[in-house]
């Protein structure tokens, strides 16, 4: 029995020091682990939000000058400040082809029609900017009231993302480009 108490005796526990010290070890682990967890999330949510940027750009710029291309020239076009701004091209069969976009809700629409309102098919959505600057062969930028000369165009499409609550500003991209239109004519004398 005497040797069972010595046994029993000798058995020793944690001391408060052991626990404190085991726990800000741990918890210095922790904190390193969650930071490096979380930068890694900030920076997987920053490459999700660049790669959906260039997606919205790529396709807004691919279905434009798709679409407007294979038309005959620009019929209308309204001023900049106009919401919506819109644009409306001559097609050689059918009705025109109109693009629209609006500022507030950041979206290209294309359509067929005379309006903007006919504009209903969402191209993509994100955008900050639509600009259309007609041109000649030359380059020579045509006033809005001599569109029958724009044999070609400049086109700015901007796309910004969001911030996804990551830290700095959101991916922002502009792409230019320049069409030319396929069934173009020089329309009078």
């Amino acid at each position: 029995m005497f040797r069972m108490k010595n046994k029993l005796g000798s058995r020793h526990g944690f001391t408060i020091v052991e626990l404190l010290v085991t726990l800000s070890l741990t918890a210095m682990v922790i904190v390193t682990l969650g930071s490096f967890f979380l930068n890694h999330l900030r920076s997987y949510h920053r490459a999700v939000d660049d790669v959906l940027v260039q997606n919205q750009l790529k396709s807004a710029m691919n279905l434009f000058v798709e679409k407007a291309m294979v038309t005959t020239g620009i019929t209308y076009l309204s001023s900049s400040g106009d919401s919506p701004y819109y644009v409306v091209f001559g097609e050689s069969s059918g009705p025109p082809l109109i693009f629209s976009y609006t500022p507030l809700s950041q979206q290209l629409k294309w359509g067929m029609g005379n309006a903007a309102a006919d504009a209903t098919n969402t191209v993509a959505g994100m955008i900050t900017q639509f600009k259309l600057e007609p041109t000649t062969n030359d380059g020579t930028p045509v006033s809005v009231d001599d569109l029958s000369q724009a044999s070609m165009a400049e086109v700015t499409i901007t796309v910004s993302g969001t911030d996804n609550g990551v830290p700095g500003p959101p991916e922002v991209v502009t792409l230019d480009n320049s069409l030319r239109f396929r069934n173009y004519t020089v329309l009078g004398p």
